[in-house]
């Protein structure tokens, strides 16, 4: 069973990457006929450990070659291939494992941080068989001491929960002792949110403007990504060359508008089945 799910893994992840190698090509040649500015690509990481750095390090060099690396919160200049690296929920292994290699290279990191779990190991995955189940958070002390030069700081909620789950007032309550929390903690105002499980809706936007927050994230990338809500390609370091490269150029773009697609055919397929019956 374990094997049948490993070949359907693979396969998924090949026609994915078929899929985004088409797409890359047509993106490249429409903006090349059409003289379309780059978006800003923005990068999403979670972990880095020991086992993971020497791969991590190969994509830095990567990311080197083809962008110009910036902050998560930089405006989009559309001359040049602008690459953004963030990481969600603030492990500290990234302190030994990502930050110093980044920094060394002239990269900039923005770390999106679930503030009521500073220093522990993260209560959202305890309940199952995550691998990062044991890996601890950073704690305030550490990211009082991050580099304000290299690293920017921006809020993952405060309980990391779902917050499309959550009613308006308790919505507010918790993107608010978040932002609250960081302003205290760094002695500046923070107003970037990735949203956690990447899970959003229309009042969850509302509710993050009202906040104060001035630029939002989501995990994967969005069809209505804008200056305000910026979508985001999801990345691994054990992600391979090819694929690694296809995403700092933005290639998987397809996926919420193959998803789209795929939520419409299935509402009318269902729709047929219900008016046969």
């Amino acid at each position: 069973m374990v094997r049948r799910v490993s070949v359907c893994n693979n396969m998924n992840n090949f026609i994915k990457l078929i899929l985004a190698l088409f797409y890359f090509v047509f993106d490249s040649l429409r903006r090349w006929l059409l003289n379309r500015p780059y978006p800003l690509v923005v990068l999403c990481y979670h972990e880095v450990t020991a086992k993971q750095a020497g791969a991590f390090q190969r994509q830095l060099q990567q990311i080197l070659r083809h962008t110009q690396a910036v902050f998560a919160d930089a405006p989009a200049s559309g001359q040049t291939r602008q690459l953004a690296v963030s990481f969600d929920d603030g492990f500290a292994n990234l302190l030994e494992h990502a930050l110093p290699q980044m920094q060394a290279k002239a990269i900039p990191a923005t770390l999106f941080i679930p503030t009521a779990a500073l220093g522990q190991y993260p209560p959202w995955l305890q309940a199952g068989h995550h691998p990062n189940k044991t890996e601890i958070l950073m704690t305030a002390e550490q990211l009082q001491n991050l580099s304000e030069q290299w690293v920017k700081i921006g809020s993952h909620a405060n309980h990391h929960i779902d917050l499309t789950q959550l009613k308006s007032a308790d919505l507010e309550a918790e993107l608010q002792q978040s932002k609250t929390c960081l302003n205290t903690l760094l002695n500046k105002p923070v107003d970037l949110l990735a949203f956690p499980y990447g899970r959003y809706d229309n009042n969850v936007i509302q509710v993050a403007r009202k906040t104060g927050y001035q630029r939002i994230f989501a995990a994967d990338p969005v069809t209505d990504s804008d200056t305000y809500l910026l979508g985001r390609s999801s990345v691994y370091p054990e992600d391979g060359p090819l694929t690694f490269y296809l995403k700092i150029h933005g290639a998987y773009q397809w996926l919420p508008i193959a998803i789209a697609w795929k939520r419409r055919l299935k509402g009318l397929y269902q729709r047929s089945v219900y008016e046969k019956c």
